[in-house]
């Protein structure tokens, strides 16, 4: 009878797949966290590689999407100490990612200005339409310090985006 068990287990999960337009979620929310596009796509890969592998857990969770961007949280957090050690640093020049509009160009230079949690907490918010009580499961926070956390990233956005229209 485990044996039987062990048996469907695996056919459940095999057969339990996640939503391809989260790939495509990852990518930007990568990017939005190292700031290349290769290691975007490298890290979005690497996500969705063990997102499937535990796709029965993922799926069966109360929101599988907030479960599914916390496993790649982790991974973004990988990455970035990777690029710790060999001396990289996350928003470097020579991305192959197209030329941005001006109004792209100042967002982009403008969330590069913000402290990580900030950036992440509006991306997660405005880029992939997460409410705060996802971004708080995301993050492993508590849905007050998530509300208090993206009034202070908004009001970062806004003096630092003064500055730079400022600037220009």
């Amino acid at each position: 009878m485990p044996e039987t068990l062990a048996m469907d287990a695996r056919a459940r999960s095999s057969t339990v797949t996640l939503p391809r337009p989260w790939l495509d979620d990852l990518v930007r929310y990568f990017y939005a966290k190292l700031g290349s596009y290769e290691d975007a796509q490298d890290a979005a890969i690497e996500a969705w590689h063990q997102g499937t592998a535990k796709a029965a857990k993922v799926m069966g969770s109360a929101n599988p999407k907030a479960y599914f961007f916390g496993m790649a949280r982790r991974v973004a957090a990988d990455h970035l100490r990777k690029m710790a050690r060999n001396k990289r640093e996350p928003w470097a020049t020579g991305s192959t990612a197209a030329a941005p509009t001006e109004d792209a160009a100042m967002v982009d230079e403008v969330l590069r200005g913000l402290s990580d949690d900030h950036r992440e907490a509006l991306v997660l918010a405005y880029v992939h339409g997460f409410n705060h009580v996802e971004i708080a499961q995301i993050t492993r926070r508590s849905p007050a310090a998530v509300n208090s956390l993206l009034q202070r990233a908004r009001e970062a956005f806004r003096t630092q985006g003064s500055h730079i229209v400022e600037d220009r």
